[in-house]
Parts: structure tokens; C-alpha cells; sequence
């Protein structure tokens, strides 16, 4: 013996009350984030541009920027209201960059590399008399990432002239023309040089 079951008639409005719902959930889906670049590896002192897109964005919505480690890398929201910010690296090291909008969170990774030196100067008398000594100097006098003393090397082209200590303290020996020069130990190519003229004593 069969059963037949009940016909289900499904009213015409529910069904259009359930089209008007489903269209309405789809007019505001979750929100993407997208920040540029998307991890950040730079030397110190280095100014980087930052830029995020969200998708959809709506009147009055915002991007919030946060560095989590200031002292390392600072951010700086430049336009509004806040889709590009600008960074400057300050010391080295590893943070984070954290933005946010409407709940979606992006977190960029940031690397500070210790800057390379790229030109030493130095600075000291062009001119001396035999027997005078004179203090030579660098600008690079400390390393800005370990805030340790830089290895420089002190030379005369002509020992004979002049001579120069590990210190940068000139002796001029007698009557005639160096070169003193300074380089990076870690870096030889990295240098600098003044000319040095030795006059001998009561010469005018």
C-alpha cells in the first residue's frame, strides 16, 4: 500500500522576502586589505612609502597604522584619511608594521640593515713646520648600528716627511710633500686623503 506524502506549497512573497535577504547580504561583503610593499628590508635611514587598498571602501572609513617598534622603524600617516603613511628607519633591527581597517589586520615585516659607508672624510692641517704634530680626524668616528668605534688605519705616503700614528696624531719629520691618508679596516676601498706640505723651521 502507498503513502502519499503532503505537497509543500512554498508562498510566492517568501520566496522574494528570501531574494530581497540573500541581496542585501550581498551588497556589504568582508572587506579586503592590501598594504604596498608587503614586507619591507632597508638600510638605516631610509625613507620608505607605504600604501593600502581596501576593497570595498566606504565614506568615513580609515586605515590605521601602527609601528611595533618605534624606535627601530616610525610610521607617520601622511594622507588622509590614512591610506598611505610614510616610515623612516631608524636603527637596526626586525619589527612588525601592523594596519588595520574595519577589522581586517595586515602585518608587514620590517628589517633595518646597519647602512654601508659609502665615502670617509677627514679633516687637518694642509701645512706644518718639521718638528710640529697635529691631530688628524674622521667622520665616521662611530658606527651608528653597534655604536662601537669604527676601525680606521692611519698611513703617510712618505714616512720620511711625516708619520702618523694609529691615533691620527701627525709628526712632521722634515721639508717636503705627503699624502695622509685614512681607510676602513673593513672596507680598504673606503678612504680619504689631505695633502701635507712640511716647511723646514725659519724658512718663510
Amino acid at each position: 500500500m502507498s503513502v502519499r506524502r503532503p505537497l509543500v506549497v512554498v508562498p510566492s512573497f517568501a520566496l522574494v522576502l528570501a531574494a530581497v535577504v540573500l541581496t542585501a547580504c550581498g551588497e556589504d561583503p568582508l572587506p579586503s586589505l592590501k598594504v604596498e610593499p608587503a614586507e619591507i628590508s632597508v638600510d638605516m635611514n631610509t625613507g620608505v612609502l607605504l600604501e593600502a587598498t581596501v576593497d570595498p571602501m566606504r565614506a568615513g572609513d580609515s586605515i590605521r597604522w601602527r609601528s611595533a617598534d618605534s624606535t627601530l622603524f616610525r610610521v607617520d600617516t601622511v594622507v588622509a584619511p590614512g591610506r598611505a603613511a610614510y616610515g623612516l628607519a631608524r636603527r637596526a633591527g626586525r619589527t612588525q608594521i601592523v594596519v588595520s581597517a574595519r577589522g581586517q589586520v595586515v602585518v608587514v615585516p620590517v628589517t633595518v640593515r646597519c647602512a654601508t659607508t659609502l665615502a670617509i672624510t677627514m679633516t687637518g692641517p694642509f701645512t706644518l713646520l718639521a718638528g710640529d704634530t697635529a691631530r688628524y680626524a674622521t667622520n665616521i668616528a662611530v658606527d651608528g648600528c653597534t655604536n662601537a668605534p669604527i676601525p680606521v688605519r692611519w698611513f703617510t705616503r712618505d714616512s720620511s716627511v711625516a708619520t702618523i700614528d694609529a691615533a691620527g696624531l701627525l709628526t712632521a719629520r722634515a721639508a717636503g710633500t705627503t699624502l695622509v691618508q685614512v681607510q676602513r679596516v673593513a672596507a680598504p676601498h673606503v678612504q680619504a686623503a689631505l695633502a701635507l706640505t712640511v716647511r723646514a723651521r725659519g724658512t718663510p
